[in-house]
Order: C-alpha cells, then structure tokens, then sequence
C-alpha cells in the first residue's frame, strides 16, 4: 500500500522496506499479487490461479511477473514448475533493488510440451521462491 499509487504511476520510498518484504509475485489474468502489501489484500494463503493452458490457445504461453520490492540489496529468485513437461523461460536469476537503472523485474514464461502432458484435466503448482526467505506457490490448470 505504500509503493503504488493509482493508474501507472508508482513510487517507492527508498529508505523503508515494503510491507510483505523483498520480492512480490503476479500472474496473468490475475489482479493481486503475493504477497499482499495491506490488511485489505494480504492473500493469507499466498496462492495465485493462472487461466487455464490448453494445446489451442492462441498463444501458446503463460505468464508471471516477479518484482523486487527492495531497497538495498539485489534478490535472487528461483521457479519450480515440479513436471518435466512444463517448463519455464527462467528458472532462476537476480532482480536488483528498487531505485536501480534496470532488472527490478521479470516476466516469466510458461509453456506445455504436450507431446508428453498426460490426457485430461490437470493441475499442478509452481512456486516461485526467493533466497531471501518465503516461497509463493500457485496452481496452473490446463485440460
């Protein structure tokens, strides 16, 4: 609540750190982010749902968006999609702290080798994790 202001503009005071703590996660489709920043938005079970995948779709991906919401150190990140048949365009890697010139977030790529997906509906969570403390599971669906 206190690094955002309405529309596209956004602010961050450089000397105190973001209420839920150095890194956020967002996905497509969605309008929260984990963790919360405010007693309004705090998504206490740290989950986010990405639309479902299907062999279809126009596009044939999906995506999540990492952020730093540090002030002073850079944060290291890490994807864990747990099947082989879905992967991530970056599994790992380092955001810098807010203020920096560039690399204060990321936008991740997800596909689906359906070649090799099991037939039918499934679900599966990845988690996005930080070397920094916490890890932010969310549940991907595809039929």
């Amino acid at each position: 609540m206190r690094n955002s202001l309405p529309g596209s503009l956004s602010y961050v005071q450089t000397q105190l750190m973001a209420l839920p703590g150095v890194m956020g996660v967002s996905v497509e489709g969605g309008n929260g982010t984990i963790p919360g920043d405010d007693q309004f938005h705090s998504n206490g079970g740290q989950t986010l749902q990405l639309p479902p995948m299907d062999p279809f779709m126009s596009t044939p991906t999906r995506w999540i968006d990492i952020f730093s919401r540090s002030v002073n150190t850079p944060v290291n990140f890490y994807v864990n999609t747990t099947v082989p048949y879905v992967t991530a365009s970056v599994v790992s890697g380092t955001l810098a702290a807010m203020g920096s010139p560039n690399q204060t977030d990321t936008r991740i790529y997800l596909s689906v080798d359906w070649a090799n997906a099991p037939v039918g509906d499934t679900s599966l969570t990845i988690t996005v994790a930080t070397s920094s403390g916490g890890a932010y599971p969310f549940n991907q669906s595809y039929p």
